[in-house]
């Protein structure tokens, strides 16, 4: 009865109820355990939003809906310019063709769009120029982690936040891989390991999930694209933990703020000194 109730209604006045009610509602029903995460997610970084609230960001990696006012970590509505460095060029896997230099969340004007490497970004911008920096899922396509961390720092200044999420892989195409250890993200960035590494090639073809990556394609197709990474960069070079996250920032003198990990994926927040 209520749906033939709701097919009566305007068209607008329909589109008005699903933006306002109807599609959250939806959302919970179709998948309530990964909706209740969003909301306790929400809430317990909800202490942390002073740290965003009027500041300059840099986001690195393109945008994020999990930053959006709609997300569990919204920090695009309470910040005053959002930049983006958009790793690693102006046409990418993920959003097509970059037009202008403009960053833009729903057609929303944030700030600058910056196109470049997220282990150069500190050449694109002054020293110290924001008040946080944040990243989600773009770590693990970087060949040197540590090398991009130490350049997202030199832009951030002193008392600044960086908040950074990369993929939990029980519910993705890494599944199947080992964990990275820190001392192997140690060893690729004393030994300066470029964006053209292909150390992982071969874990990656045998043991990513294909079932669990839309794009990926048959067999041969996938190793084509694995074998392009360094024009893809469709390759998730390092399988992180939580454990290594914190190590990772321990070894940068980031102390933690926050740590949490969820079904997708896994979140830390620290401060710079």
């Amino acid at each position: 009865m209520f749906t033939r109730l709701y097919r009566c209604l305007p068209a607008t006045l329909r589109n008005v109820l699903y933006t306002l009610f109807l599609g959250k509602l939806l959302s919970v029903v179709r998948n309530p355990r990964l909706t209740w995460q969003a909301f306790r997610l929400k809430r317990r970084f909800g202490r942390f939003q002073a740290f965003f609230r009027g500041g300059n960001s840099m986001e690195i990696g393109g945008l994020s809906a999990i930053f959006g006012p709609e997300g569990a970590l919204p920090v695009y509505p309470v910040c005053r310019t959002v930049d983006g460095c958009n790793y690693y060029a102006s046409v990418t896997v993920w959003e097509g063709t970059i037009a202008d230099d403009v960053y833009r969340y729903d057609a929303l004007p944030l700030g600058r769009q910056y196109i470049g490497e997220a282990t150069e970004v500190s050449a694109l911008v002054k020293p110290a120029a924001y008040d946080f920096v944040v990243s989600s899922n773009c770590l693990e396509h970087v060949a040197n982690p540590v090398k991009a961390l130490k350049a997202w720092l030199e832009i951030l200044k002193p008392g600044g936040v960086m908040l950074l999420i990369v993929p939990n892989k029980k519910h993705n195409f890494d599944r199947f891989r080992p964990d990275t250890s820190f001392g192997h993200l140690v060893r690729d960035y004393e030994n300066n390991v470029t964006e053209a590494d292909m150390t992982h090639y071969r874990e990656i073809v045998s043991l990513h999930d294909r079932t669990l990556d839309s794009r990926a394609g048959d067999a041969d197709a996938f190793r084509e694209r694995c074998r392009a990474n360094a024009q893809n960069r469709c390759f998730h070079h390092h399988v992180f933990t939580p454990d290594c996250l914190s190590a990772l920032f321990e070894y940068l003198d980031i102390p933690v703020l926050f740590r949490c990990s969820t079904e997708a994926d896994h979140i830390i927040l620290g401060q710079k000194k």
